[in-house]
């Protein structure tokens, strides 16, 4: 080790452009050049072979040597990388430098000296360096294969992941990156995008495994340290959940072109989706369900769900289902024709149970409801309760008048919006807007938009499936007992016995431990008596209170009119921990056109973890 260090000093790194080192610049980088596989070596040794007193002594002392030098090795690891294709002598040293790395990074949560130098500055600029670094050879960045055998991810890669997976390598990971400029972190993420879209194309039936496994490593750990540092994805990378889900989604087809059975490669495929998944529904990144959808998770979806027997890679092949209602991701998604494959039938012969048949019954009755969004038109977002369908029957966003205080209703028109500040909403704003200022940087505060997608989606089941208010009258409604939770808490809603709204329960939990929740549930009846429960109406009296007078209103407006208005309530998904409680009043008109005889009067929305 000493010898190898003597090599590794700041003062032996050759000066000026390689033609000029001479024999001396050439002798010192092919001495440099055995230093570090030296290195190497000794440091597996302390790692693999067993362990005993004696050797673990030995790799303390030398460990604490090497803390004293490393401000020598980084310099040269950096110029050995830097000038890698220039000379063979240098051939695979990236891999080299990546492995010394690693298996000091490996030790970190044993041994102090491990963890001093792989927390250093310039261990972890050296680490992004060889992230972002470009190969001018091929002009890709670089990949650093193991030597473990084929198969095995980019040694680059296992690098970061040990970095953001390591908890005490992963706060000085992410701080440093918390502290680039914005043009650096842009360069970062910018290299785990164009790593992706360099891997796919090249590869063949027989590294596909390989990549997928580089793949699936890459958008993990981009998602890990954007959400991790809490630095929202920049205009420049607005696209990038759509570039991965691209990618992925033309990995998963080549496989399928090359008749790929491998069950690890669709395990793979499985986690990737999970992670786009969980990546699309974080606050911090906006319209991401959307660029999935356009990117084409779908066809993914569907390629893997044959090959996946894991219970755990069919929840994330699930995971997707409870954000298939924005109507634009819908929409580009029946333009790609992703989903021509629910609209037949499974092969005969399909288990019942396996995950193919599984996924496809979800999926199935899903999209369902989500293809009665893509064809709904233009829906009223109007909060007024007198709203007249003869005034407008619907607006175009950019036209929608907003509460500028509580950004909670939105009105069709100046008249709605003076109707409703007399008769509502002059006694609810405040309140509203105080909830709005508190949630607005958790961009927890339902945006115009999604409330649109929603009431379609609303809409859409009401006209499918909804009989008139009349005949629903005669449906048994269904009870749900929460009697077990004790009196409904003040201020309670006043209601009659036989009072009802339809419930559509779009809260997917393909995670739940209780599998029982993980449906999408429909009720066309359900008693406002058994439907005191904790999401909607009582059980925090706190978080509900600003609402209740409105839904009050909207009670005894259907009251009234219950021949040709009823009450619906939808939960949908905002992010994976945060549910939007829709309630929409709808007014059925028998002489409008089949699938258009109910239509939005109006609604009002609130969030709940």
């Amino acid at each position: 080790m000493e010898r190898s260090l003597a090599v590794l000093r700041v003062e032996n790194i050759p000066n000026g452009p390689f033609e000029t080192w001479g024999e001396t610049g050439r002798t010192a980088l092919s001495d440099a050049n055995e230093a570090v596989h030296d290195l190497v070596r000794i440091c597996m040794t302390f790692r693999e072979a067993p362990q005993s007193k004696l050797l673990a002594r030995c790799a303390e002392q030398s460990y604490a040597i090497l803390a004293e030098c490393w401000g020598n090795i980084i310099p040269w690891l950096k110029f050995l990388v830097s000038h890698a294709p220039l000379n063979t002598l240098s051939v695979g040293l990236v891999c080299t430098c990546a492995q010394l790395l690693q298996i000091v990074a490996s030790g970190v949560d044993s041994n102090d000296y491990q963890q001093e130098v792989m927390c250093r500055l310039s261990t972890v600029d050296f680490v992004y360096y060889l992230l972002c670094k470009v190969d001018p050879m091929s002009g890709y960045r670089y990949v650093a294969p193991l030597s473990d055998g084929p198969g095995e991810p980019c040694m680059i890669l296992r690098l970061v992941d040990l970095y953001l997976s390591t908890s005490v390598l992963s706060k000085a990971f992410i701080s440093r990156f918390t502290c680039f400029n914005k043009s650096r972190r842009d360069a970062i993420i910018d290299s785990f995008i164009l790593r992706a879209e360099e891997m796919v194309p090249s590869a063949s039936s027989i590294d596909v495994v390989a990549t997928m496994k580089n793949l699936v490593l890459i958008v993990h750990n981009c998602c890990r340290l954007v959400v991790a540092s809490g630095n929202r994805v920049s205009r420049q990378h607005k696209r990038v959940l759509f570039r991965y889900t691209s990618v992925l989604s033309a990995c998963s087809k080549k496989a399928c072109e090359n008749a790929v059975s491998d069950k690890n490669f669709w395990t793979l495929v499985a986690d990737g989706v999970g992670i786009l998944v969980r990546g699309a529904t974080t606050p911090i990144v906006l319209g991401g369900v959307l660029q999935l959808l356009e990117g084409g998770i779908m066809s993914s979806v569907v390629d893997c769900a044959p090959h996946i027997t894991r219970p755990g890679s069919q929840e994330h092949l699930l995971s997707l289902v409870p954000f298939l209602y924005p109507r634009n991701g819908v929409r580009a998604a029946a333009d790609r024709g992703d989903f021509d494959f629910w609209l037949h039938p499974l092969p005969e012969g399909t288990p019942a149970m396996s995950t193919q048949s599984i996924v496809y019954g979800t999926y199935k009755k899903a999209l369902s409801h989500a293809v009665s969004v893509a064809e709904t038109e233009t829906v009223s977002i109007c909060s007024n309760i007198k709203h007249q369908f003869d005034r407008v029957t619907g607006i175009p966003l950019s036209n929608a008048r907003i509460c500028g205080r509580c950004h909670t209703v939105a009105y069709c028109s100046p008249q709605c919006q003076e109707e409703d500040w007399a008769a509502c909403h002059s006694r609810e704003c405040t309140e509203l807007a105080k909830r709005y200022r508190e949630n607005r940087n958790t961009r927890s505060w339902p945006s115009l938009h999604r409330k649109c997608d929603v009431l379609s989606i609303l809409l859409g089941y009401a006209n499918s499936s909804l009989p008139s208010p009349t005949d629903l009258r005669s449906v048994e409604p269904s009870i749900i007992d929460y009697s077990s939770m004790g009196p409904p808490k003040s201020p309670r809603l006043r209601f009659k016995p036989t009072s009802s709204l339809a419930i559509f329960n779009y809260f997917f939990d393909p995670y739940a431990i209780d599998k029982d929740t993980a449906v999408i549930e429909v009720h066309e009846r359900m008693g406002l008596q058994s439907h005191f429960n904790p999401y909607a109406w009582w059980a925090d009296e706190d978080e509900c209170a600003p609402w209740l007078p409105r839904y009050q209103k909207f009670i005894d407006e259907v009251e009234q009119n219950g021949d040709t208005m009823v009450l619906i309530e939808g939960r949908f998904r905002v992010y994976k921990d945060l549910v939007l409680l829709a309630f929409a009043l709808m007014k059925y008109a028998v002489d409008a056109g089949e699938g258009h005889k109910y239509q939005v009067v109006c609604s009002i929305f609130r969030t709940f973890s």
